[in-house]
């Protein structure tokens, strides 16, 4: 699309573009209680009924950082591309793309994976709620890192 609309080099349009861009931050952002509230009611997401709304809401601003962040690199990654002088530079670029995004992956299953088990215990039989953590003790410690 860049390419499409001649931004490719022209510093004038390609902040047009980086200014749209960061706008959808600013819509991300406006979205993400509705996109909670869907999580738990419409598609059922154990780990979103387990957190309070107050957890939810001191989540938020990470959440949004990791997004914005991924947002930022996909914007690098397009600056990169469009700058490539020849293949084997294109090459590197793509490569460093999916390095990082397996980086990436790899990370949100073993998140996912490490989070998913304990979410269904918990949640097992408790009744549908607009959070079932209500019900935890969140003053005591969930998990001992280490044995004292």
């Amino acid at each position: 699309m860049v390419i499409q609309l001649g931004a490719r080099h022209d510093q004038s349009r390609l902040a047009l573009f980086k200014h749209d861009h960061d706008a959808v931050n600013a819509l991300l952002a406006a979205s993400f209680p509705e996109s909670a509230r869907r999580l738990r009611a419409t598609h059922g997401c154990a780990l979103a009924n387990l957190l309070p709304d107050a957890a939810i809401r001191r989540l938020t601003p990470f959440l949004l950082k990791v997004l914005s962040g991924w947002r930022d690199d996909v914007w690098r990654n397009m600056l990169a591309l469009l700058g490539a002088t020849g293949p084997a530079e294109r090459d590197a670029v793509i490569g460093r793309m999916d390095d990082r995004a397996a980086a990436a992956s790899a990370t949100i299953a073993r998140l996912s994976t490490a989070s998913a088990g304990p979410a269904r215990l918990l949640s097992h039989g408790v009744p549908r709620r607009r959070t079932a953590a209500a019900f935890l003790p969140l003053s005591a410690p969930i998990l001992r890192l280490s044995s004292e």
